[in-house]
């Protein structure tokens, strides 16, 4: 009876900590959406508390946590806000085929991204050094890419579902690790 007070004073505890960064991460997002220019989708469906609810346009979640950001194509007129560095879930960002002025933000390269594309966009400056990354910048005829491998990019080819695709495999196989490792810990408890 003492590991279930215990088991439910943890819970409890994990809950206020969860809903306190869930805050942080919905003043961030509002911000960086504010920074982008606000889509028509993003301005009508980025409300409430839970960011990774269904209805935030463009956000996908794994466990509750924010996975990927996918906005291709919505219009977006500002700039990249340094503040997607504070939603450290982070693995997917692709932002391109609108019309983003300014830098790519150093502040990026704090997180663990696999992929961010930010093609096709107005963009201008260095790249900064992204590590295990893959960048997709081609399509920014600003952009200054001294030391840098650059893959060649052609318009069309790449669709749409591509860093989509990626981002729902990813949670996928997150979710099917999570089940089998509460499956293997339940029947060690047992």
């Amino acid at each position: 009876m003492r590991n279930f007070w215990c088991l439910v004073c943890l819970l409890c505890f994990l809950s206020v900590a969860v809903k306190a960064r869930s805050s942080e991460i919905v003043d961030a997002l509002l911000s960086i959406a504010s920074d982008l220019g606000y889509s028509q989708a993003v301005a009508e469906t980025w409300k409430g508390t839970d960011p990774c609810h269904p209805h935030w346009y463009g956000v996908f979640c794994i466990g509750g946590r924010i996975d990927a950001i996918d906005l291709i194509g919505e219009n977006l007129t500002g700039v990249i806000s340094p503040r997607f560095a504070e939603i450290t879930s982070l693995r997917v960002l692709d932002l391109s085929q609108n019309r983003l002025t300014g830098t790519i933000p150093s502040k990026l390269t704090r997180l663990n991204l696999t992929v961010l594309d930010l093609s096709d966009n107005q963009l201008h400056g260095k790249v900064p050094p992204f590590k295990n990354t893959v960048v997709e910048f081609g399509g920014n005829p600003g952009i200054e890419t001294d030391g840098i491998d650059v893959v060649p990019w052609q318009r069309g080819s790449k669709t749409p579902g591509t860093v989509r695709g990626l981002s729902i495999g990813i949670i996928v196989l997150s979710v099917l690790l999570i089940v089998g490792g509460c499956l293997v810990l339940y029947r060690e408890m047992r």
